[in-house]
C-alpha cells in the first residue's frame, strides 16, 4: 500500500529534485502524494507531468491548510522554508492529531559562529558523537527557531522527526520549477557581469558542499526508512543529518570560476583580485557564509545508518557547467 505523503516546496530546487527522484523510483506512490503549491500555474505544471499527484493550493501562511494536510498524512516532507516558524508549528499541530514521520529541511548556516561564541578557533561539528552540539545551537543562529519547533517533539512516541541539514548545494535540479542553486551560481553571475574575476577576501575561509542528486538520495533513503516505521534511521533528538560530500575554500572556488570564465571567453583575464568597498557589498546577497566560516562539518550519521554514499562529481568539476549555465541564463555573451 502506498504511503500517504504530504510535501511542501516541490516546485523549488531541493523539493523539486527530490520529487523527480521519488517518482522515478516509486511511481506507484504518486496516487498518495499531496503537494502544497502556491498558485494554479505551478499546480498545472506538476499535474501535467505527474497526473496522479493531488495538489492543494496555499502558502506557508495558510496554517489551517498545513495543519489539515499534515494530520491526514503519514509522512510530511517540508522543503519550502527553514525559517517560517508558523508553518512548522502548523505542521506539528497536524501531526499531533494522528502521528507520523516528519522530514524537515534546515541548512548548515545554523552552524555559523554567533556573537556569543569564540571566534579564535575553527569549530568542527559532526552529527554522530557531536549531534548534541548541532541540536543545541544558540537561538540567534539562522534556522534555529524552526529547528527548535521540530526538536521539541523529541520525547514523542507518535511523531518521529528528522532534520536534514545540507551545505552549499550545486548541480542542475531535475524538478519542474527552480533548477538552480544560489551561492556558487551567484559568484559566477557576479564575475560574468563584472567581466573580471575576484577573490572573496584576505582570509580564505572554507565551507562544505553537496551535489543536489546526492542530497535527494538521502531524502529518499530517509523516506523509505519512514515507510517501514523508521528503519535503521535515527529520529527525534538524534535525527539530525548534516549533508556534505566535500569542502571548498571560497577563494579557490572564485578563482576556479574566474579561470573557467576566461577559458570560455567571457572575461579577458584569469587574474582575480580581492574586492574592496562597494563591490564587496554586492557579495552580501550570496550569504553570510562567505564572511563567517570558522565552522566545519562532517556528515557521518547518514552513512552509518542508512548507507548514504555520495557519488556525483565534485563542486570544482561542476564549475564549467555553472559558468556556462549562468552565461546562458543571464544572456551574457563572450567578450
Amino acid at each position: 500500500m502506498s504511503p500517504k505523503i504530504f510535501a511542501t516546496g516541490t516546485t523549488g530546487y531541493v523539493g523539486g529534485d527530490f520529487l523527480a527522484l521519488l517518482l522515478e523510483t516509486h511511481p506507484e506512490w504518486a496516487i498518495s502524494i499531496t503537494c502544497l503549491v502556491r498558485n494554479q500555474g505551478r499546480g498545472e505544471s506538476l499535474k501535467a507531468t505527474y497526473p496522479y499527484l493531488r495538489i492543494v493550493y496555499g502558502t506557508l501562511d495558510d496554517a489551517e491548510v498545513l495543519e489539515n494536510e499534515a494530520a491526514n498524512a503519514e509522512i510530511v516532507l517540508h522543503f519550502a522554508s527553514s525559517d517560517h516558524v508558523g508553518a512548522a508549528e502548523a505542521i506539528l499541530r497536524g501531526l499531533k492529531k494522528s502521528g507520523g514521520h516528519w522530514i524537515h529541511t534546515s541548512g548548515t548556516d545554523v552552524l555559523l559562529l554567533q556573537p556569543s561564541e569564540s571566534r579564535k578557533d575553527v569549530k568542527t561539528f559532526d552529527d554522530w558523537d557531536g549531534v548534541q552540539q548541532c541540536t543545541s545551537r544558540p537561538d540567534s543562529a539562522p534556522h534555529r527557531p524552526v529547528d527548535k519547533v521540530v526538536l521539541a517533539v523529541a520525547g514523542s512516541s507518535s511523531i518521529q522527526t528528522a532534520i536534514v541539514c545540507p551545505s552549499l548545494i550545486y548541480g542542475e535540479g531535475r524538478g519542474l520549477g527552480n533548477q538552480r542553486s544560489m551561492q556558487a551560481y551567484e559568484l559566477s553571475r557576479l564575475i560574468l557581469e563584472r567581466r573580471a574575476g575576484f577573490l572573496i577576501g584576505k582570509e580564505d575561509y572554507m565551507w562544505f558542499n553537496v551535489h543536489i542528486h546526492d542530497l535527494s538520495r538521502l531524502y529518499l533513503l530517509l523516506l523509505e526508512a519512514a515507510v517501514t516505521g523508521g528503519g535503521e534511521a535515527s529520529w527525534n533528538s538524534e535525527g539530525y543529518y548534516l549533508v556534505e560530500s566535500g569542502e571548498h575554500r571560497w577563494n579557490e572556488l572564485a578563482q576556479e570560476i574566474t579561470n573557467e570564465a576566461h577559458k570560455q571567453g567571457f572575461i579577458k583575464s584569469d587574474e582575480a583580485n580581492i574586492l574592496e568597498g562597494e563591490e564587496r557589498n554586492k557579495l552580501n546577497a550570496i550569504g553570510v557564509a562567505l564572511w563567517n566560516v570558522k565552522s566545519r562539518a562532517k556528515a557521518i550519521r547518514a552513512t552509518k545508518l542508512v548507507g548514504w554514499r555520495p557519488s556525483e562529481r565534485s563542486l570544482m568539476d561542476e564549475v564549467p557547467d555553472i559558468v556556462g549555465s549562468e552565461a546562458k541564463r543571464t544572456g551574457i555573451g563572450p567578450e
